[in-house]
């Protein structure tokens, strides 16, 4: 080979680089993404503060009270109706010949539902054992078992035969008797249009409430009442049929969310993507 074959041979070309794709992730990044997705998705599906627990059926009752412990909740009106807030089902009814009674009276150990009878015009100290009506909740009795004017009880005739004597019967026992509108804290709920409203104080201007609890949209005017704890809320509405029990998942307030578990997986999965596409970009 002479020296001017060598010159006129052309040299190899250079193949170009091959470009980076942009989108470029593993299988971390792949798998971090879909917990983000799930997390975010449960944290949207749990954001209200307040949801229905369960609907019972209370035959039209419409004076709801709690028990201090915040367990159960007892309708009157023509029927007395107890009803167990934690698995949602009634535990006691009782049919009544009194045309209009108060919200129940619970004692502070929430064992027995005290029952008024009014009169128009008459007091407390001037009602007598006629007046009145004493359920043993840890019998779950649906039957009244004495009667009494909410100081002293004697046995009815089916609770002597239960065995209950007068002397077991609470004398002069400080009864639950708060407003069933506020809770312990200060939060009162207010019943306008057609929804319950819950606001910090029962003094808190219109307009700054905290939640709004509408079962349904029909045209009926809710009442309600709230536990002492503040974590129930009973809506029953005028000749309603049914009444909806809502438990808090998480105080009402902006940073409420940090009581939700699922915000806080929404975070770390948040904060685990960026690191994973950041390590994406560095090694593929």
């Amino acid at each position: 080979m002479d020296d001017t074959t060598a010159q006129t041979t052309p040299a190899p070309t250079q193949a170009p680089p091959a470009r980076r794709r942009w989108l470029r992730f593993s299988l971390r990044t792949l798998v971090i993404g879909v917990l983000l997705i799930g997390s975010g998705m449960g944290l949207w599906w749990r954001w209200e503060p307040w949801v229905i627990h369960c609907a019972v059926e209370t035959g039209g009752c419409e004076f709801p009270s709690f028990s201090p412990d915040g367990n159960y909740v007892g309708f009157s009106r023509k029927t007395v109706t107890v009803v167990d807030c934690n698995k949602g089902r009634v535990i006691a009814r009782h049919e009544l010949a009194w045309d209009y009674v108060y919200p129940p009276f619970w004692s502070t150990d929430s064992r027995w539902l005290f029952l008024l009878r009014p009169k128009p015009g008459s007091r407390l100290a001037d009602l007598g054992p006629e007046d009145g009506l004493l359920w043993d909740m840890r019998a779950w009795t649906t039957l009244p078992i004495a009667t009494g004017d909410g100081k002293s009880f004697s046995p009815t005739e089916e609770g002597a035969k239960r065995g209950y004597r007068a002397e077991q019967f609470p004398k002069n026992e400080p009864w639950f008797s708060r407003n069933p509108c506020e809770a312990r804290d200060g939060r009162a709920i207010m019943w306008r249009a057609l929804g319950v409203y819950l606001y910090s104080s029962p003094d808190s201007p219109e307009g700054t409430w905290l939640a709004v609890l509408m079962p349904h949209g029909n045209k009926v005017r809710w009442r309600g009442a709230i536990s002492d704890d503040g974590d129930w809320i009973v809506t029953d509405g005028e000749g309603a049929e049914q009444a909806y029990i809502w438990h808090r998942r998480r105080p009402e307030y902006w940073w409420g969310i940090a009581w939700l578990p699922e915000f806080w997986l929404t975070v770390v999965f948040s904060v685990g993507l960026v690191w994973s596409v950041w390590r994406d970009r560095r090694s593929l």
